[in-house]
C-alpha cells in the first residue's frame, strides 16, 4: 500500500509554468528564472518532505499483518533520522500504529500476582521474614506464597504501597 522506496525520488521534467507551481531544481532553470533557483539538494530535501507529507496522509490504522510489515518497513528505514525532522515525526506517527495494532495482537498478560511478589521480592533482595510487614506474619507468608491462602485486600493495598506492584496485577488471578 505504501512504498516510500527509501525516500529517492526522481526529478520530473518540469514543461510550463501551469504545470507546476514549486521551485525548479538548478539544473533544470531557465536563465529567464533566477529568482526560483535551488541548489539540487534542498530541492531534494523538498522532495523528500513532500514525500512525508503525502505519507502522513496516507497513513491508516493497520488492519493487516501485510499492512503491519510494511509499516514495520518504513520504521527500519527511519529509525536513524535527525531528531526535530519531518522524518522523526512520521515515524513516531508509524511507531503509535504499529504499537497500537500490536497491543491488540499480542496482547501481554498481567502477571500472577504470587509470581509477580516473588520476582520483587528477588530484585529488591527481600527474604521471606521481611515479607512479614505485609501480610501479617512469617507463617502467613508462607501460605500465601505457596498458594494456600488467598491475600485480602488489606495485604494488596500494603504490597501496592510498600512495593510498587501494580494494583491490577495484585487483582488478577
Amino acid at each position: 500500500m505504501i512504498n516510500i522506496k527509501d525516500f529517492k525520488v526522481k526529478f520530473k521534467p518540469i514543461n510550463s509554468k501551469k504545470q507546476y507551481n514549486e521551485p525548479k531544481p538548478a539544473t533544470e532553470v531557465a536563465a529567464t528564472e533566477p529568482q526560483r533557483i535551488w541548489s539540487n539538494q534542498k530541492y531534494k530535501q523538498y522532495l523528500i518532505m513532500i514525500n512525508i507529507n503525502d505519507l502522513k496522509v496516507k497513513l491508516r490504522p493497520i488492519k493487516s499483518k501485510k499492512q503491519y510489515k510494511e509499516y514495520l518497513g518504513i520504521i527500519d528505514k527511519l529509525v536513524d533520522c535527525r531528531e526535530n525532522s519531518k522524518e522523526e515525526e512520521l515515524l513516531e506517527l508509524v511507531a503509535i500504529l504499529v504499537a497500537d495494532f500490536e497491543s491488540k495482537i499480542y496482547p501481554i498478560e498481567p502477571p500472577d500476582p504470587i509470581d509477580a511478589i516473588k520476582i520483587k521480592m528477588q530484585e529488591s533482595g527481600l527474604k521471606k521474614k521481611d515479607m512479614a510487614i505485609y501480610f501479617g506474619s512469617p507463617s502467613r507468608v508462607s501460605e500465601i506464597l505457596s498458594r494456600k491462602r488467598p491475600m485480602t485486600l488489606t495485604m494488596i493495598k500494603k504490597i501496592y504501597k510498600g512495593l510498587h506492584i501494580s494494583s491490577e496485577t495484585l487483582l488478577s488471578s
